[in-house]
């Protein structure tokens, strides 16, 4: 891992290398002034503007067999929370320390905390304010548990129990989170909210909204696979993907492409979707919420709106790739 800075440097022109650090696991101040990493014996830190010396903040000498696998700061840049093991049972927990590494504690000590005495695996979603965290944990096979924990009194509680596949994607405001679920369905979680306008047909447990995804029953699937792309910056509304047809999956396991994918807009509040570019997706919002780029296959055609009506891509055949900037109150489009 490098740190890098605008100068001179053999690694190409303008880029100048400030400093070297060997670690994969690794997070900004929420301030962008101080970088903490994982080493085999523990977590260090290092400070804007020349980024070194780096110095120790916990010492947590349990070698490469048992990592740091993940840190986060708080919003306010003053406590880190990261996952590890636990001396003596070798479960995985999550530790929190004070920005300067003091006061080092188990969030989920033995006999705390989600299938206790340990569980399976662990990890922080997020923290969806300065004193509680959002985490998930395994309980068996393509299941998991969203909850959330107080750092203050280390109260938790569940928010949803269901399976899922990757990682849940927040709302700025950090009170919505969407997680793509089995067979290729999404799952809207709302912490204000049980039930959103969208959810009138929605049987996924702990789900205020959904996507179905694939039926689950025997193939021949049916139905369609969708995938989360971006959060609108207020948090109302959300881009994702439509995928290919369930029909082309040849097991549970399948989830790859078949024949499309196409850009949808879905607006939380009233449940309606739409499709804003047809063979398009990848995409993510401007942070003012004004527009949208995203990533389209093969040479988009227009109506007289400028808005996307088809691409010349067919499957099987070569075709260009192309970036494309939308303006998000009229989904007209510049490529």
């Amino acid at each position: 891992m490098g740190v890098w800075a605008q100068e001179g440097n053999l690694f190409a022109p303008g880029v100048k290398v400030l400093a070297t650090l060997e670690s994969t696991v690794a997070a900004w101040s929420p301030d962008g002034q101080r970088l903490v990493y994982a080493t085999d014996d523990g977590i260090w830190m290092v400070e804007a503007p020349d980024f070194k010396p780096p110095y120790r903040l916990v010492r947590k000498g349990r070698g490469e067999e048992h990592p740091i696998e993940q840190i986060q700061w708080s919003p306010d840049g003053q406590k880190l929370a990261f996952v590890s093991s636990r001396p003596g049972d070798n479960w995985s927990t999550i530790w929190l320390a004070d920005a300067d590494g003091s006061r080092l504690r188990d969030l989920f000590p033995p006999g705390i905390g989600p299938d206790s005495p340990g569980v399976r695996s662990i990890r922080v979603s997020t923290w969806l304010n300065n004193w509680e965290i959002a985490f998930v944990s395994g309980c068996g096979t393509e299941c998991a548990i969203l909850g959330k924990i107080n750092v203050r009194d280390g109260r938790s509680a569940t928010i949803r129990v269901g399976n899922v596949d990757g990682e849940y994607m927040w709302t700025w405001s950090k009170s919505r989170a969407a997680i793509r679920t089995h067979l290729g369905g999404v799952c809207i979680v709302d912490l204000l909210r049980p039930a959103l306008a969208a959810a009138a047909t929605c049987s996924a447990e702990g789900c205020a909204a959904c996507l179905e995804g694939c039926a689950t029953r025997e193939p021949p699937w049916q139905g369609d696979e969708y995938r989360v792309a971006d959060w609108a910056p207020d948090g109302k509304s959300m881009l994702y993907m439509s995928g290919s047809s369930c029909a082309g999956r040849s097991s549970e396991e399948d989830s790859s492409p078949k024949d499309r994918v196409n850009l949808f807009l879905w607006k939380m509040d009233n449940g309606r979707q739409e499709l804003l570019a047809p063979n398009a997706g990848w995409a993510t919002w401007s942070p003012d919420g004004s527009r949208i780029a995203f990533i389209l296959l093969g040479e988009p055609r227009y109506n007289d709106a400028r808005r996307i009506i088809a691409t010349d891509f067919a499957k099987g055949q070569p075709f260009r790739l192309y970036l494309g900037i939308m303006e998000a109150s009229t989904y007209t489009v510049a490529t």
